[in-house]
């Protein structure tokens, strides 16, 4: 079901339609209006005074009607076509000409985008029954004052009724406006509704992995740990709840440069933390790297060397081999353990989530190679 426009909506499309408007009586004015000029004799000061500050409402509106103040254009919608229908009741008293029989008020010319501006303060139907009692005005109020309508009042009134179409015709590009601000309303608020989904979703990937990679690993050291902690496990599970905050922190647009020492850092210290006897070779080459990638490549290599701990032996060694430039980041986990067969281990989200998915969405790769016997080798690449 369609809903309603807003107020602000409703706003923005009487404005959008209120210049329309006085755009179209200013071609009015130029058409007709101008070649009425020769009988302004034939009128009173103050009734051409009041007719001119009709046309001139009329002017300033389709000059500034897209910037004035919503009160100003409020205002001038009501005051302008109440002013014209008085002028228009008081045409015999402002006519000074010899034959008042073949006299036709000069601001008649201006009523279609008059009565048209009906429309911005009243509602349709009440606007066409606005607009047939004012474009018989002039002969209604003949007929009261005078007792007759002159003859010239007489033609031109029929004419006049049939400025009514343009009432109409506006009537449904008011309703289509409505339509179409409806529509691209909903379309905003639907994306809108699409980024958030995706970073909340975003967030919790974000999230999982942290739990995983560090809240997890702790606790299942805590659980096979003797007596009180050790420092290194208290050292651990302070990182845990750093990362944690961290993630709930996280920008996922944030592409933040950093040198390629201190990204080094950043994997060479995560790796240490996970296991402080490991083999690290590093090879650094200057320039900047994004931090996201080194963090990124931090935990999932993390996570490869985790899986080495806890699943190649206890007699496994094991090297890392690390090469970080800017336009390139490769870190190798290798293992002299127990090795498996790759596809026939459940690994949880270590392999599927915290290493190849968070390297796929940087743009890197994940290969792992092993054999029952001869150990495991993991390849972490940015970019491909």
């Amino acid at each position: 079901m369609t809903r309603e426009p807003d107020r602000r909506t409703r706003r923005l499309i009487d404005r959008q339609l209120g210049w329309l408007i006085a755009l179209g009586g200013c071609i009015v004015i130029l058409d007709q209006t101008i070649f009425r000029i020769s009988e302004f004799d034939e009128w009173s000061v103050w009734w051409n005074a009041g007719s001119l500050v009709v046309v001139a409402g009329i002017v300033l509106l389709a000059v500034g009607g897209l910037v004035l103040p919503q009160r100003v254009l409020g205002a001038a919608w009501w005051i302008l076509p109440i002013l014209f229908v008085t002028l228009q009741a008081t045409w015999m008293y402002g006519y000074r000409g010899e034959d008042p029989d073949a006299a036709i008020p000069w601001l008649w010319t201006v009523e279609p985008p008059i009565i048209t501006m009906l429309l911005l303060v009243l509602r349709p139907v009440a606007a066409v029954a606005a607009s047939l009692v004012i474009s018989s005005t002039p002969a209604l109020a003949s007929l009261i004052v005078l007792g007759a309508i002159p003859q010239a009042v007489l033609r031109e009134t029929p004419n006049q009724l049939g400025n009514v179409l343009y009432v109409v015709i506006f009537i449904g590009v008011h309703l289509q406006l409505e339509r179409l601000r409806i529509v691209e309303g909903e379309a905003r608020a639907q994306e809108r509704r699409r980024i958030r989904t995706a970073v909340l979703a975003e967030q919790h990937t974000r999230l999982a992995r942290v739990v995983h990679d560090e809240v997890l690993s702790v606790l299942s050291t805590a659980m096979h740990t003797d007596g009180p902690p050790p420092a290194v496990l208290r050292a651990a599970a302070g990182r845990a709840m750093s990362a944690l905050g961290g993630a709930a922190r996280a920008d996922p647009a944030g592409v933040a440069l950093i040198p390629a020492d201190e990204a080094v850092g950043i994997i060479a210290g995560n790796l240490r933390l996970i296991d402080d006897t490991v083999t690290l070779e590093t090879c650094v080459f200057e320039g900047p790297i994004r931090r996201d990638v080194a963090e990124a490549t931090a935990l999932a290599a993390g996570e490869a060397l985790r899986n080495s701990v806890r699943h190649a032996g206890g007699r496994a060694s094991r090297h890392v081999r690390l090469t970080v430039s800017s336009e390139r980041v490769r870190v190798t986990v290798e293992d002299d353990g127990i090795g498996f067969v790759p596809g026939t281990v459940h690994h949880g989200m270590g392999i599927p989530d915290s290493m190849e998915r968070r390297m796929s969405e940087l743009g890197g790769s994940v290969l792992l190679r092993s054999r029952p016997g001869h150990g495991t080798k993991v390849a972490l690449t940015w970019p491909t």
